[in-house]
Protein backbone atom coordinates (compact mmCIF):
# COMPACT_ATOMS: atom_id res chain seq x y z
CA UNK A 1 0.00 0.00 0.00
CA UNK A 2 1.09 3.38 -0.77
CA UNK A 3 0.46 5.07 2.63
CA UNK A 4 1.86 1.69 4.27
CA UNK A 5 3.32 3.73 8.00
CA UNK A 6 2.01 7.37 7.16
CA UNK A 7 0.44 8.63 10.08
CA UNK A 8 -2.65 10.86 9.83
CA UNK A 9 -4.76 12.49 12.52
CA UNK A 10 -8.30 13.04 11.36
CA UNK A 11 -10.11 15.48 13.08
CA UNK A 12 -14.13 15.58 11.99
CA UNK A 13 -17.09 16.11 14.28
CA UNK A 14 -19.28 14.53 12.14
CA UNK A 15 -19.38 10.53 13.01
CA UNK A 16 -21.02 9.17 9.61
CA UNK A 17 -17.75 11.56 7.74
CA UNK A 18 -15.23 10.41 9.85
CA UNK A 19 -15.99 6.64 9.33
CA UNK A 20 -16.04 7.26 5.67
CA UNK A 21 -12.81 8.96 5.94
CA UNK A 22 -11.58 6.28 8.50
CA UNK A 23 -12.40 3.66 5.62
CA UNK A 24 -10.98 5.94 2.73
CA UNK A 25 -7.44 6.24 4.41
CA UNK A 26 -7.23 2.71 6.14
CA UNK A 27 -7.61 1.13 2.11
CA UNK A 28 -4.95 4.23 1.31
CA UNK A 29 -2.72 2.02 4.12
CA UNK A 30 -2.16 4.92 6.68
CA UNK A 31 -2.29 4.60 10.03
CA UNK A 32 -5.05 6.72 11.13
CA UNK A 33 -5.66 8.74 14.77
CA UNK A 34 -9.12 10.42 15.12
CA UNK A 35 -10.31 13.24 17.07
CA UNK A 36 -14.56 14.68 17.15
CA UNK A 37 -13.32 17.98 17.02
CA UNK A 38 -10.30 20.41 17.24
CA UNK A 39 -9.86 20.75 21.16
CA UNK A 40 -9.72 16.84 20.91
CA UNK A 41 -7.37 16.51 17.89
CA UNK A 42 -5.02 19.92 19.76
CA UNK A 43 -5.12 17.69 23.05
CA UNK A 44 -3.73 14.10 21.48
CA UNK A 45 -1.05 16.72 19.66
CA UNK A 46 -0.34 18.18 23.04
CA UNK A 47 -0.62 14.68 24.53
CA UNK A 48 2.50 13.13 21.74
CA UNK A 49 4.17 15.73 22.54
CA UNK A 50 4.50 15.48 26.06
CA UNK A 51 5.40 11.66 26.24
CA UNK A 52 8.03 12.29 23.57
CA UNK A 53 5.54 10.05 20.73
CA UNK A 54 6.07 10.29 17.13
CA UNK A 55 3.63 13.44 16.42
CA UNK A 56 1.33 12.51 13.01
CA UNK A 57 2.60 12.79 9.62
CA UNK A 58 -0.21 14.97 8.03
CA UNK A 59 -3.43 16.75 10.07
CA UNK A 60 -6.45 16.07 7.35
CA UNK A 61 -9.34 18.55 9.56
CA UNK A 62 -13.00 19.84 8.87
CA UNK A 63 -13.53 23.62 9.40
CA UNK A 64 -16.60 23.72 11.33
CA UNK A 65 -16.55 22.10 14.55
CA UNK A 66 -17.97 22.51 18.17
CA UNK A 67 -15.38 23.48 20.83
CA UNK A 68 -12.23 24.35 18.28
CA UNK A 69 -12.67 24.92 14.32
CA UNK A 70 -10.16 23.53 12.40
CA UNK A 71 -9.16 27.03 11.40
CA UNK A 72 -8.54 27.69 14.88
CA UNK A 73 -6.59 24.54 15.23
CA UNK A 74 -4.62 24.72 11.75
CA UNK A 75 -3.51 28.12 14.03
CA UNK A 76 -2.76 26.47 16.90
CA UNK A 77 -0.09 24.07 15.06
CA UNK A 78 1.60 26.76 13.17
CA UNK A 79 2.48 28.63 15.92
CA UNK A 80 3.37 25.89 17.87
CA UNK A 81 7.38 25.15 17.47
CA UNK A 82 6.95 21.57 17.52
CA UNK A 83 4.00 21.29 15.21
CA UNK A 84 4.42 23.78 12.96
CA UNK A 85 5.65 22.52 9.76
CA UNK A 86 3.22 19.40 9.61
CA UNK A 87 1.32 19.04 6.50
CA UNK A 88 -2.39 20.36 7.00
CA UNK A 89 -5.28 19.35 4.98
CA UNK A 90 -8.49 20.98 5.34
CA UNK A 91 -11.92 19.28 4.45
CA UNK A 92 -14.74 21.07 4.31
CA UNK A 93 -18.11 21.05 2.76
CA UNK A 94 -18.48 25.26 3.10
CA UNK A 95 -17.62 27.04 -0.20
CA UNK A 96 -17.24 29.71 1.41
CA UNK A 97 -14.53 31.78 -0.22
CA UNK A 98 -13.16 33.31 2.91
CA UNK A 99 -12.34 30.61 4.53
CA UNK A 100 -10.14 28.51 1.87
CA UNK A 101 -8.37 32.43 1.60
CA UNK A 102 -8.09 32.37 5.45
CA UNK A 103 -6.67 29.06 5.53
CA UNK A 104 -4.35 29.42 2.92
CA UNK A 105 -3.37 33.08 4.65
CA UNK A 106 -2.89 30.41 7.82
CA UNK A 107 -0.70 28.13 5.21
CA UNK A 108 -2.54 24.83 4.66
CA UNK A 109 -1.14 22.36 2.89
CA UNK A 110 -4.22 21.63 0.88
CA UNK A 111 -7.81 22.50 0.74
CA UNK A 112 -10.66 20.46 -0.39
CA UNK A 113 -14.39 20.52 -0.59
CA UNK A 114 -16.14 17.46 0.97
CA UNK A 115 -16.47 14.87 -0.36
CA UNK A 116 -13.29 14.75 -1.41
CA UNK A 117 -11.95 13.15 -4.61
CA UNK A 118 -10.45 10.08 -3.58
CA UNK A 119 -7.97 9.85 -6.26
CA UNK A 120 -6.58 13.62 -5.57
CA UNK A 121 -6.53 12.87 -1.95
CA UNK A 122 -4.18 9.75 -2.25
CA UNK A 123 -2.30 11.84 -4.57
CA UNK A 124 -1.81 14.57 -2.02
CA UNK A 125 -0.86 11.86 0.32
CA UNK A 126 1.43 10.49 -1.99
CA UNK A 127 3.33 14.19 -2.46
CA UNK A 128 3.56 14.60 1.30
CA UNK A 129 5.12 11.07 1.63
CA UNK A 130 7.59 11.79 -0.75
Amino acid sequence: MAGHNLKILLVEDSKAIRADLLATLVKYGADVTQAENGAAGWLLLQDLKRNNKKLPDVIISDINMPEMSGLQLLEKVRNDSSCKKLPFIILTSNKEELLKMTALCLDVTAFYIKPPNTAQLYTQLDKLRA
